[in-house]
């Protein structure tokens, strides 16, 4: 018997998490080039993992012995990675310190920025590298993420590697959802 399934409905493959400081002009579909703040992570440990966590609550009235409804009563989404380029903007972006800085030979010292709280990015994932016009590429879009995973490294001998792990916590802001999904041509995301 059938399973009754669409083989070509099974994604698979990796993707590109590409980061830009909150504000910057955001794609409206999933063909538009990027704009040019964007810049890519680039090579990670196991790609990029995507979790949405709903937390709901029963509602129960004295009459049944089941719940009648759930509700939600939160809800967390989480974009996590092991970014396998160890350089200096990775390291600020790790580190909390958002996504506008560039990879020099200038010193990194986390105590010369001016504020203690963590700067917020914007997300971009892209199941492949895009060309305007590409009907088959499925983009996520999240406005604004903050870094809140630990950050552990790890220096071994060869063949192990180092990486900066991170774990964004998406948050809403005013005039946008919490992500955007944009299909691809045939509706995958």
């Amino acid at each position: 018997m059938s399973a009754g399934g669409t083989a070509d409905n099974v994604v698979i493959g990796p993707g590109r998490l590409w980061v830009a400081p909150v504000g910057t002009t955001a794609p409206t579909s999933a063909s538009a080039a990027l704009d040019p703040a964007f810049w890519a992570v680039g090579y990670t440990e196991e790609g990029t993992t995507v979790s949405i966590e709903l937390t709901t609550e029963e509602i129960m009235v004295a009459e049944e012995l089941d719940p009648i409804r759930y509700v939600n009563s939160a809800r967390s989404t989480t974009i996590a990675l092991a970014m396998a380029e160890m350089t200096r903007k990775r390291l600020a972006l790790a580190s909390g310190l958002g996504g506008g800085y560039v990879d020099s030979a200038a010193a990194l010292d986390a105590l010369d920025v001016a504020t203690e709280e963590n700067t917020p990015v914007m997300l971009v994932w892209d199941s492949e590298e895009t060309a305007a016009g590409n009907d088959q590429n499925r983009r996520w879009v999240f406005y604004s993420a903050y870094q809140t995973g630990a950050v552990s490294v790890s220096r071994q001998k060869a063949p192990a590697k180092s990486t900066l792990p991170v774990e964004f916590k998406a948050a809403k802001t005013t005039g946008n959802p919490l992500y955007r999904a944009f299909p691809n041509a045939d509706g995958l995301v």
